[in-house]
């Protein structure tokens, strides 16, 4: 699943508006639309604020895990 998918399920199921995600994260609408769209990708910073703000690790929003609870640095992760 890409970014922009995650993104989009993830606002949905914290009944998260675009608007008011945006407005959280200190961006326009449209861009977090094109993020949505997966017409561009957030820089770093941004990437581990949503992360935070939607409470799932950023390599849950990336795609290179399939659980989206974050752990802390260092600790194993269920799948390895």
């Amino acid at each position: 699943m890409s970014f922009g998918k995650r993104l989009k399920s993830l606002l949905a199921k914290k009944r998260q508006s675009q608007m008011d995600f945006a407005l959280r994260l200190g961006i326009t609408r449209s861009r977090l639309c094109n993020y949505i769209n997966d017409r561009s990708e957030p820089d770093y910073a941004t990437l581990c604020t949503i992360a935070e703000a939607l409470q799932v690790s950023v390599d849950y929003l990336l795609g290179r895990s399939d659980a989206p609870e974050k752990t802390a640095p260092g600790t194993p992760r269920a799948d390895e």
